[in-house]
């Protein structure tokens, strides 16, 4: 059981221009509060809307995915790719990491001896505004 609720919201993310950058609205994305599964000021904001009410949060990079992290572009060696797998720049490509676990990367470069490789999120680094609507509130289990 769980002490924190749980909020089900549709969001989309813009630039700062107000461009879409990634929308999310047509299917409610639900999560618990605290978890990390969500971005921590827009969590706050929900805490005082009611369900139906929309909202925008202006997160800055830290707040959002992250500065860039130069460290996060690695050099690897091409041989350690399938030899029939075909790159080209800006190709997402998933990886697994010694644990098993799997991370996304995207192909920066590359030529017959190396590949360069970025595991930063694509918008780290950026500043975005959270636009959303609650749509359901669910009070922690055992309340």
């Amino acid at each position: 059981m769980s002490d924190r609720p749980r909020y089900c919201v549709r969001y989309r993310l813009l630039a700062e221009d107000g461009s879409v950058l990634q929308d999310y609205a047509a299917e409610p994305y639900c999560f618990t509060v605290g978890q990390g599964e969500f971005f921590e000021p827009v969590e706050q904001r929900l805490s005082t809307l009611d369900p139906g009410e929309k909202a925008r949060v202006r997160l800055a990079a830290e707040q959002a995915f992250g500065e860039r992290d130069e460290a996060r572009r690695v050099v690897m060696q091409r041989d350690g790719f399938d030899v029939d797998a075909t790159l080209t720049a800006g190709q997402i490509m998933a990886f697994a990491t010694p644990t098993g676990e799997e991370i996304v990367g995207q192909i920066v470069d590359f030529n017959e001896q190396v590949v360069e490789v970025d595991f930063n999120h694509p918008l780290a680094g950026k500043n975005i505004v959270c636009e959303f609507e609650l749509v359901s509130r669910m009070a922690p289990a055992g309340f």
